[in-house]
Order: structure tokens, then sequence, then C-alpha cells
């Protein structure tokens, strides 16, 4: 009898060699990773804050009885931008997170645009044709049946319109040395809210210049008229006297 054993044939590792069709999952870098939370908690934040942001606004003039040193053009152009702003978003389907407050800003807007016709000349039929347009305008370009070039021009557009909202608002009160009823609370909430904009832009949307450029712009515009609120409202004269009695 022969004592010679069969050569055994080579164990395959499996656990320890890869297929070359085996794919490892890319993580993001840890810093990336808490860098998109933030973003992410941002814009909703954002998104909480749009809910009441001009909600001062109304108040004041809704207890003053007057919409004076109000630029009805700026309320108006501003809901023309936030119409896009919305559809565009909703329409190439970006997070909630990154252009849904503009929803509410946009409702808020209303608001202001009917008191300002109920302190003017009343609720007529120029204002019902007015909220007709804007109804549907907002249900055409959000119906993802408009083409989607079309929406970038708009959303090009809407930087301009943004920029033409506020100079007259700015002139006003330059002109006037009054800022009349405009509330501080809401537009440093929007100059905040445009600056965080400008960093959830750049973390989650890096490709989209057209919707960073209108954040730029914004806050920019909403910052000077921050100021014009402080410099020729009665705060500067009020921190004057704190630093008196302090004296």
């Amino acid at each position: 009898m022969s004592n010679k054993t069969s050569p055994k044939s080579p164990q395959k590792n499996s656990r320890n060699k890869k297929t070359p069709n085996t794919r490892e999952k890319k993580k993001a870098p840890q810093g990336l990773q808490v860098k998109l939370l933030i973003s992410k908690a941002l814009g909703y934040a954002i998104l909480l804050g749009s809910l009441f942001v001009k909600i001062p606004q109304i108040i004041k003039i809704v207890r003053a009885g007057s919409v004076k040193g109000i630029s009805f053009s700026m309320f108006f152009l501003e809901l023309i931008g936030y119409i896009i702003g919305f559809s565009y978003g909703f329409s190439f389907k970006q997070p909630i997170n990154t252009y849904g407050e503009n929803l509410f800003l946009m409702i808020q807007n209303f608001v202001i645009l009917y008191l300002i016709y109920f302190y003017t000349t009343g609720v007529n039929t120029e204002f019902m044709i007015l909220v007709s347009l804007m109804a549907v305008g907002l249900s055409i370009l959000a119906s993802n049946k408009v083409p989607k070039k079309f929406l970038e021009t708009l959303k090009g557009f809407s930087i301009l319109i943004f920029i033409v909202s506020k100079l007259p608002q700015i002139w006003q009160n330059y002109q006037a040395g009054d800022v009349g009823q405009l509330d501080l609370f809401g537009f440093v909430l929007n100059f905040g809210g445009s600056l965080i904009r400008i960093f959830t832009t750049l973390t989650e949307l890096k490709n989209d210049y057209i919707t960073l450029a209108s954040f730029i712009v914004a806050t920019l515009l909403n910052g000077i008229l921050v100021g014009q609120i402080l410099y020729y409202g009665p705060y500067v004269g009020l921190f004057l006297n704190l630093l008196q009695e302090l004296k």
C-alpha cells in the first residue's frame, strides 16, 4: 500500500481576498459631515424663523394704524422674488431647508400688501387682481411644467428684482431722514438669515452660483436697511442717553 498522501488543494481565503467588483463605500470626511450637519440645522432654523420674521412689522403697522415710511414697491417686488425662489427650489428638488422660507415670507408679504391697501386706498379691485395674478404665477412656476432653463433665467433675474425692491426704500429713508414704521427686528432677522444662507448655499448647493449671488446681494441690501433703521430711528439716541447715565 502506498503511503503517499494526495496533495491538498489550496484553500481560498474568501474573507481576506477581495473580488475585482467589490466597491468600498466612501464616507465623507468627518469635518465635511459636521459642516453639512451644521448647514442643515441652520437651514431648518431659518425655515422656522421665517414663520414669524415679518410678524413684528405687521404688528407695528396695525398698532400705529399707519403705513408711513413703508415702500409698496419693496414688498411687492420681494413677493415676486419669493415666488421665483420657491418655484426654483421646488422644481429643482432642492432640500426644503435651502428654500422653504420663501413660502412663509411670501404669505407675510401678502399680509403687509393687504395692510398697505387697507390703510391707504382701501382693499379694492386692484388688490384682488394682484392677488389673483400672484397665485396664478406661483401655480404655473411650481407646476414642474415650466422649462428648467426658463426657471434658471428667472432666478438670475430675481437678483435684479431684489436690488430694485430695496433701493426705493433705501432712497426713501435717506430723503425723509426717517424710517417711519419700518421694524428693526424683522430686518435684523432678514440680514442674519441671508448671511446664513450664504453658508448653507456654499455647503449644500455648491454649484448654484445664481442662488449664492442672490443671497450675497440680499445680505448687502438688508445690512444697509438695518444701518438706516439704527441711524434714523430712536436707537442711537437711546444708546447715547444710556451712555450718559452710566457716566
